[in-house]
């Protein structure tokens, strides 16, 4: 196997994540990444924020239940949340698929993209065109669990 496809092998199997403190999980600048996963073993608490910035070509998944969310500047990527406490921040995204399940959700500046939501209140939608949206329907093992979670965690913050 050539060197280039073992290093772009290793990218897949390992979450590229540039921060990860007790509080924050960012992942940015990352183009045509195969798959980046973030499960309750990488977030170690539920009040987690999770960014995602300058993002090309990537499928993200964060299967755990987090804080907060902030999606900036995704072009052609598929994004996959498990459940999230407050809000979920969308910003310049381009031709992505997500699959959103918080509070609040605010989308500004998307375009040609598709969501699946399952949302706590009316999402707030400006200056964007080329949306499609449908529910939530994602799963993967323990997502029952993290929606107990973060219900029992709702109580904390409202």
């Amino acid at each position: 196997m050539a060197e280039k496809e073992k290093e772009k092998e290793k990218r897949a199997e390992t979450p590229t994540v540039v921060e990860n403190t007790a509080k924050s999980i960012c992942i940015e600048n990352r183009t045509d990444n195969p798959r980046i996963d973030i499960t309750s073993d990488v977030a170690k608490d539920i009040g987690f924020q999770v960014y995602l910035k300058n993002c090309t070509n990537c499928t993200i998944s964060v299967r755990t239940t987090m804080g907060s969310a902030r999606l900036e500047n995704l072009t052609g990527c598929q994004i996959f949340l498990g459940p999230c406490c407050t809000s979920t921040y969308v910003e310049n995204c381009t031709d992505c698929t997500f699959f959103i399940r918080c509070h609040q959700l605010r989308i500004h500046h998307a375009y040609s993209s598709h969501f699946y939501v399952l949302v706590n209140s009316h999402p707030i939608i400006e200056d964007c065109s080329g949306l499609l949206f449908a529910p939530y329907s994602a799963t993967y093992v323990g997502l029952s669990r993290d929606v107990e979670v973060r219900q029992q965690a709702m109580l904390r913050y409202f």
